[in-house]
């Protein structure tokens, strides 16, 4: 290929990887830690299911952009993000472009959102995306939850020392990025997962809903919903979408 570009491309060290560089050996993919004791998708009698996130019942364009579909992009057939990421990030969502999805809500209220890992790339703000439930007020939540501060750029230290520097929010707590019983498991975060899970919680009477996940900043590519995530039961990419 390529009049042997690519000729021994595969030949440096590359299972094992636990830093940015090249690792001094190989390593036996069965000793580097990863342990599995359940199904990927939960068989169980679970209230959680998953929508992903192009199977939208309804595709409400903004004033200055739109959710669009982005193919052969992250664990299913694509994603949704938007068709301008150059446009400034409005302050009212209500005008804003919005995905429209029916989901049979539990009682405790939650929805997951599957994001693509994306940069802090306004630290003084940070990054955000909207929800409404039905007609209820509109809910500006930070997407970085879960965010993996690689280079510590988050540290108390620099926190008090910046003027504009906004803290991260408390990571989500879900089993779906790892979460179990107050600790992280090992190698589970959005880099090995590439997803980035956020959580929201609604005050509303279990049955149908209307749910709306509204762009604020154009950085944000939505690939996975999770309704009633259910840190009970495991499952890795959300448990499969509900018959009921």
């Amino acid at each position: 290929m390529s009049n042997g570009k690519w000729n021994g491309m595969m030949q440096d060290n590359h299972i094992g990887y636990t830093k940015w560089s090249i690792p001094d050996k190989n390593t036996n993919p069965l000793a580097l830690g990863f342990k599995v004791e359940n199904d990927i998708n939960p068989q169980n009698d679970t209230d959680e299911y998953s929508i992903p996130a192009h199977r939208y019942s309804k595709n409400i364009s903004g004033e200055h952009a739109k959710w669009i579909f982005l193919p052969d992009l992250g664990r299913v057939e694509g994603c949704m993000g938007s068709d301008n990421v150059l446009f400034a990030s409005a302050d009212n969502p209500a005008k804003n472009a919005a995905l429209e999805y029916d989901v049979d809500l539990s009682e405790n209220g939650e929805i997951a959102l599957g994001i693509l890992p994306t940069q802090d790339v306004n630290p003084a703000r940070g990054l955000r995306i909207a929800l409404q439930l039905d007609d209820a007020d509109i809910k500006v939540i930070d997407a970085r939850q879960g965010l993996h501060d690689e280079f510590g750029e988050y540290t108390p230290g620099n926190l008090a020392m910046s003027k504009s520097l906004k803290a991260l929010p408390e990571p989500s707590g879900l089993l779906l990025s790892g979460w179990m019983n107050g600790r992280r498991l090992i190698r589970r975060d959005e880099v090995f997962d590439n997803m980035r899970w956020l959580k929201a919680k609604f005050d509303t009477t279990p049955g149908r809903h209307k749910l709306r996940v509204i762009m604020v900043d154009p950085e944000i590519v939505l690939q996975q919903i999770v309704v009633n995530p259910d840190n009970n039961h495991y499952s890795y990419f959300g448990a499969n979408k509900s018959t009921k």
